[in-house]
């Protein structure tokens, strides 16, 4: 069903992979010898978005790919925060699927 917890500190989480991309591992995923791919899960909306938002910003223009998966209708923020990459999944058990698909989308061509 859901993850118990009061916070969602999604930004947190960027910001630390946002502060380990150094220029070699910006060149080469600019050149396309390295892809890197985020998938955040969250039953609920972000305890501070418009960070969120920001950090998505500086990642997604250095080249990560930034997934949001809201689990549960109470996931539907996400939709919201990581637009335009989100979606909501209902149920729980159709994670692994979804999961899936997110990866065969985003590792297509390499």
């Amino acid at each position: 069903s859901s993850a118990p917890g009061p916070t969602t500190t999604d930004y947190v989480t960027l910001g630390a992979i946002e502060a380990k991309l150094d220029e070699e591992t910006k060149n080469k995923m600019k050149d396309g010898e390295l892809k890197k791919i985020v998938i955040v899960f969250t039953d609920g909306g972000s305890n501070k978005p418009d960070i969120v938002k920001e950090k998505l910003k500086d990642l997604r223009k250095a080249g990560v790919v930034v997934v949001g998966v809201g689990i549960t209708k109470s996931g539907k923020p996400a939709e919201k925060t990581y637009s335009p990459m989100a979606q909501v999944v209902e149920k729980p058990q159709d994670l692994p699927v979804v999961l899936g698909d997110l990866l065969k989308e985003h590792l297509s061509g390499l």
